[in-house]
């Protein structure tokens, strides 16, 4: 009989998705209309409590309280603040069943450079199968499919038994602020779907993140006497290649975690900025390299840091200005941890079938390859989580976003399936 209704209720769904394509399309390039660079998400979140509000859900917008979460080991001081940057929740209650969270984040980073853009970043234009625009991935597509996926089910008459909260934030894209917020304010649930950006592969755990800045000294003097002074940037060169040598020998030792063993790189050292000299015709007197490292869940984030600072130590040594003249480096910004659950979990096991009745085929599980929000619900509220959404992570963060459509209706699908058969339970 179970059976039976599973395959019942996918076909139901299934049909209902086709048949609402084009609304969820919409709704999608909508929320993509809508500029929303992190610190200006007052108007898009506005929007989403509109919707959440007509689907007739229980609706609560208001501002993160930096006075709650300042002093928690993951608040993250931007000096922005949260006025006009509001979070919101939309709540289904369910009638005792499992309850879910599902999070999404509407803040998007900057479109910058434009000029370099084929389609207008805010005109959510489609091209053959897909969406462009700033957010279209990360992730107002996720965001878009969630709440579609769920008012589906509430329109069917296949509302989840148990009680399903949205939970749309504010500020994933420089803290992570606005789902502390939201941990701060008590919402919860019996296990948690961050919609990132996965193609549809299930993922239960995640990378962490530090940003490091290393500074290199010289020794300034004017091009014609070149020999007479010492170029802060042959000598960040030299650092440079210290970097590149530990994230190898990173991505070997990395390669031993289940979930990450399949990546070309399983961990990453990325040097984001190099900054060197002030004229074209002078030796630099300083070097600046800027970067992120990425480390794996059961790393500790005071143990990588060591080995970043034991390899530009033992770099230094080699060098004889160096040596004389060791490299200062700073840890400054974002400091994410990672996260991962068992894959034990009945959460897994519950969208793993969605996704193969759905699709027919079986699900990828692997490793979130960045930092995300999924830390707070999974290191600080003890929820079962996992990532899964539409999109090319590839595709975020660069020019001409886009994401599939048919891998947006192919992720509603799944996801509505998945929460109903969840809420069961």
């Amino acid at each position: 009989m179970a059976e039976n209704s599973i395959h019942r209720e996918s076909a139901l769904i299934r049909r209902t998705v086709d048949t609402r394509k084009d609304d969820i399309v919409e709704f999608c390039r909508d929320l993509i209309r809508i500029p929303s660079v992190t610190g200006n998400e007052e108007k898009v979140q506005e929007f989403v409590a509109r919707h959440l509000k007509k689907m007739g859900l229980e609706t609560r917008v208001w501002e993160p309280d930096i006075s709650k979460m300042k002093d928690h080991p993951e608040y993250l001081d931007t000096g922005k603040g949260y006025r006009n940057r509001p979070n919101v929740v939309g709540i289904h209650r369910g009638n005792g069943g499992r309850s879910l969270l599902l999070n999404g984040h509407t803040d998007v980073v900057t479109p910058e450079p434009i000029h370099r853009w084929t389609h207008d970043p805010w005109g959510a234009e489609i091209v053959g199968n897909r969406i462009y625009g700033r957010g279209a991935c990360d992730m107002k597509g996720g965001v878009a499919g969630m709440i579609k996926a769920l008012e589906i089910l509430r329109d069917l008459d296949l509302a989840p038994q148990g009680d399903v909260t949205l939970e749309i934030v504010v500020d994933e894209e420089s803290s992570g602020n606005g789902s502390l917020a939201s941990l701060y304010e008590g919402y919860s649930a019996d296990a948690a779907i961050f919609t990132e950006p996965t193609d549809c592969a299930i993922m239960p755990a995640h990378r962490g993140a530090m940003f490091w800045r290393i500074h290199v000294e010289g020794k300034g003097t004017h091009a014609g006497v070149k020999y007479r002074g010492v170029s802060a940037a042959e000598k960040g060169m030299l650092i440079y290649s210290a970097i590149a040598e530990l994230e190898k020998r990173r991505h070997e030792r990395g390669k031993s975690h289940p979930l990450y063993s399949q990546y070309p790189l399983s961990t990453i050292i990325c040097v984001g900025k190099f900054n060197s000299g002030k004229y074209t015709s002078a030796v630099p007197q300083e070097c600046t390299l800027e970067g992120t490292i990425e480390f794996l869940p059961g790393e500790e984030a005071e143990t990588v840091q060591e080995e970043v600072v034991q390899a530009i130590n033992e770099a230094s040594i080699t060098d004889d200005w160096l040596k004389e003249h060791p490299p200062r480096i700073e840890w400054f910004g974002l400091r994410v941890l990672p996260s991962e659950i068992s894959l034990d979990e009945p959460l897994i096991a519950t969208f793993k079938k969605a996704y193969t009745e759905m699709s027919g085929g079986d699900a990828q599980v692997i490793g979130f390859p960045a930092a995300c929000d999924m830390r707070i619900r999974v290191l600080y509220d003890d929820t079962p989580s996992v990532l899964f959404g539409p999109g090319d992570l590839g595709l975020a963060h660069r020019v001409d976003e886009c994401i599939e459509i048919e891998e947006l209706l192919s992720f509603t699908k799944i996801l509505a399936l998945g929460m109903l058969q969840w809420s069961k339970h």
